[in-house]
């Protein structure tokens, strides 16, 4: 079976001084000085993202760690679309995100699949909404699904499948839409550890064969370390950039890395700086 054509439907645009990167090039993702406030009853406003400034280039894998209420979750909402920044700029491709996309493909931690729909359809869903034809979309599912290795299960509803198999349906159905960026906000959380080493291991090949840029939230350290290019670590509230660590390792990754010294001294250097933030009150807002 063909894979369906990957070309971007974006047309070329001039890109903005807000949308280059450092190097003067124009990522793939760009997220300047982006700052969320919630106006809440009982606190008042509350300051989630102070001034973040992150960057994913093209075909590249990025994670974001940090402690709990940083504003992970909340700014990769803001990139989907979902959420709108109090102040500063997303851009993919130099042009501003102002709301969902299919160039933006969403997972989550616990599987939003339609439980009456079997697994060719919940991930033909989102190509019904966009007017593809029934032939088309047909193809495209039955290619994705066999990408992610369920064609075995393709008439199956989520109730028949592990928590495994129903987080390979949810990004098959991102990855239908053809998707520029993949979001992930800890998509194996929920999983025990065998299936969630499965599951590092299958988001790595799937990166390879397809070619999509993914950003990835996740508290686990060594997840990061092993499938990431960069890592950036957040402070507690207000969400800010501690820093950015660059992960030396191929794209071409095996298991065997964990028992290298250089992953265990990465994984412990993100570890000491989540430790630092734990004890250390963040600057005042």
């Amino acid at each position: 079976m063909n894979a369906p054509d990957h070309t971007p439907n974006r047309s070329e645009h001039a890109t903005t001084p807000l949308a280059r990167a450092s190097n003067g090039q124009t990522p793939h993702l760009h997220v300047q000085d982006v700052s969320k406030q919630f106006v809440t009853r009982k606190k008042g406003n509350l300051l989630v993202l102070d001034q973040v400034s992150i960057h994913v280039e093209l075909n590249e894998l990025v994670s974001i760690v940090g402690t709990s209420g940083s504003g992970k979750s909340t700014l990769l909402r803001i990139i989907a679309g979902l959420l709108h920044a109090t102040s500063g700029v997303v851009c993919i491709d130099g042009q501003p995100v102002t709301g969902p996309g299919p160039d933006r493909g969403m997972i989550f931690q616990h599987d939003t699949l339609y439980p009456w729909l079997s697994v060719a359809a919940n991930v033909e869903y989102g190509l019904k909404l966009q007017g593809v034809s029934r032939n088309e979309r047909r193809d495209q599912a039955a290619y994705y699904v066999q990408m992610v290795g369920l064609d075995k299960f393709a008439h199956a509803l989520p109730h028949q499948l592990s928590g495994g198999m129903k987080q390979r349906v949810a990004i098959a159905r991102a990855l239908a839409n053809h998707p520029q960026l993949l979001l992930m906000d800890e998509p194996f959380g929920s999983l025990d550890a065998h299936t969630r080493t499965e599951m590092q291991q299958f988001l790595l090949r799937i990166w390879r064969e397809t070619h999509t840029s993914i950003l990835l939230v996740t508290h686990d350290v060594p997840e990061a370390v092993f499938l990431s290019q960069r890592v950036y670590v957040f402070s507690p509230r207000p969400g800010r950039v501690k820093t950015e660590i660059a992960i030396p390792f191929d794209t071409e990754r095996s298991f065997g890395i964990r028992r290298t010294s250089t992953f265990h001294q990465l994984e412990w250097q993100l570890l000491d700086l989540l430790q630092q933030e734990h004890y250390e009150p963040s600057p005042p807002a």
